[in-house]
């Protein structure tokens, strides 16, 4: 029960900053052969991507001018759009629109629970280079946030806000709205690590997941429990 309390408030978070770009955006330069029934050329086309254990997905692309590519993808549940500017660099410009949980590479850290909701992203600039640190500026929510299996819990709404920084890109995490535990604190990473400082308080209502919480680190003066992790990324 505490490991996956811990990957359920911690590491998908993490997963969302850098797991996503690499499992959903890469495909575009980094994965051909996930990408199929291509048709039309470099200036406006459409493909399917494939991922496996999920439905493909349609892509379509228009040149924008320049070197941007103005892109769409979809399968009816998940829909992103946005820019990819071309170049040496992975650089996706207006990233936004909803995007299923499930298909984000989480199975590995959540063990015993499946997350469920939907991740609704605002991301205006992400430069994305294997091996370097990420560079993502806006925010992501995770909407309808719940675990399901081993545990049944609410988790209400998640914010993630994304701040690049010269050597570190941080993701600061708070809840926005009343769940089974309310999380407040920060996720550093650089191209190869992650530092969490996390803050998590109990519903008032729930001691039983109070009691839970006593150990899984610090208990605080002011009540909340402290949870600092750090970790590989696996790039």
């Amino acid at each position: 029960m505490r490991k996956i309390i811990i990957l359920a408030l911690v590491a998908i978070p993490i997963i969302v900053v850098l797991t996503f770009p690499v499992s959903v955006a890469l495909p575009w330069l980094g994965a051909p052969d996930a990408l199929g029934q291509v048709h039309g050329n470099v200036w406006s086309g459409s493909a399917r991507w494939s991922q496996p254990g999920h439905a493909p997905m349609n892509l379509t692309w228009r040149w924008g001018g320049a070197r941007h590519w103005n892109w769409r993808a979809g399968d009816g549940t998940t829909e992103l759009t946005g820019r990819l500017q071309a170049g040496n660099d992975m650089i996706l410009q207006d990233l936004s629109g909803r995007l299923e949980l499930g298909r984000v590479d989480i199975a590995y850290w959540l063990m015993g629970s499946r997350p469920t909701g939907y991740l609704e992203l605002d991301i205006p600039s992400a430069r994305l280079v294997a091996g370097e640190v990420p560079q993502l500026t806006g925010q992501v929510i995770w909407e309808e946030a719940r675990l399901e299996g081993a545990i049944h819990e609410s988790l209400g709404r998640i914010l993630i806000e994304l701040e690049p920084g010269a050597t570190h890109q941080l993701a600061r995490v708070s809840s926005m709205s009343p769940g089974a535990v309310e999380v407040q604190g920060q996720i550093e990473a650089d191209a190869e690590r992650y530092h969490a400082d996390i803050l998590l308080r109990a519903d008032p209502n729930r001691p039983d997941v109070d009691r839970q919480l006593d150990s899984l680190g610090e208990r605080q003066p002011d009540g909340q429990v402290r949870l600092r992790l750090s970790g590989a990324l696996g790039w």
